[in-house]
């Protein structure tokens, strides 16, 4: 099966644990996609999960110790199989039953390199809470897409008893740093912040950042923040940063600061891009309404070509 990360969204036996992810793995599904792409196999729907599963191979195999030049070098020699080709339809025929039971659960867990992503069903009308969450490690911490009943934004929800008086999500810029780096250097060096899921990520000159838009209400901030015995605090930043966060690398990291009344720094917490754009797809595949979701999908799709 494929790494953790995706395993409920990969192929039966096209790839193995990222431990052991080769440019190989990547062309298995490649195939499917161009087979799709000529003979239109699949729905708009398992065509994005495929997609993610695709972003998360090339990356498991990066880890894997695979030049990416290579990866990319043997990716653009494969063709589409024949529409009536037996392997590829039965591929085809495996993904979209994977998927299926996928869709069927109640409560998807996506596990990335470090970190896992939460899915949680539709809220009922007038509730507060996560769509789409990453618990951020030992600390009162999430990060993630939250909902009201009139609202659906991107937040962060903490518990501390000091103040901040707002928040800068901070990533790797594509359009100046094409790549994430090793911060580590192969392990070299410890990770910032002493955070594993610190290790990749952009130069300093190589960032975009995204600041807060709004605080939210301390009842909703205590709705979003983990259980924990000191105040809840919470942010919600710009639709666009979500989008940003999922066109990224799985295996890299953005970081939260927040500042102080006195512009300080209050705190630092790191998320994990993991299975973001996979759990976003779950998300948006079951609300029955227009959201930022699929526009945040569609632009992580767009900027992942």
């Amino acid at each position: 099966m494929i790494a953790p990360a995706l395993a409920a969204l990969a192929l039966a036996g096209t790839a193995p644990d990222s431990a052991s992810a080769t440019p190989a793995d990547h062309e298995a599904l490649l195939r499917l996609r161009a087979g799709d792409d000529a003979c239109t196999l699949l729905t708009q729907t398992e065509r994005g999960y495929l997609d993610a599963v695709l972003v998360q191979v090339r990356d498991d195999a990066i880890l894997a110790g695979w030049p990416p030049g290579e990866i990319d070098r043997r990716a653009r020699a494969v063709t589409a199989p024949a529409c009536d080709d037996p392997d590829l339809l039965e591929t085809a025929a495996r993904h979209t039953e994977r998927l299926t039971a996928l869709a069927e659960l109640t409560w998807p867990v996506l596990p990335g390199r470090l970190r896992e992503w939460r899915v949680r069903p539709p809220l009922s009308a007038g509730r507060t809470g996560w769509r789409v969450s990453q618990s951020l490690g030992d600390q009162p911490a999430a990060f993630g897409l939250y909902e009201t009943r009139s609202t659906r934004s991107p937040a962060l929800a903490w518990r501390a008893e000091r103040q901040a008086v707002h928040a800068v999500l901070i990533m790797r810029d594509p359009a100046r740093q094409d790549a994430p780096v090793d911060r580590t250097v192969g392990g070299l060096r410890a990770a910032p912040g002493g955070d594993p899921v610190s290790a990749w990520g952009a130069y300093a000159g190589g960032e975009q950042r995204f600041s807060s838009t709004a605080r939210l209400d301390a009842e909703t901030a205590a709705h979003l923040a983990p259980a924990g015995g000191d105040h809840a605090h919470a942010f919600a930043f710009p639709e666009a940063a979500l989008a940003a966060l999922a066109a990224l690398e799985p295996r890299e990291s953005a970081r939260v600061d927040l500042r102080a009344p006195d512009g300080g720094l209050a705190g630092r917490y790191w998320i994990e891009v993991g299975a973001l754009r996979a759990a976003l797809m779950l998300a948006s595949e079951a609300d029955s309404r227009p959201s930022g979701v699929a526009a945040a999908v569609a632009a992580a799709a767009a900027a992942s070509r």
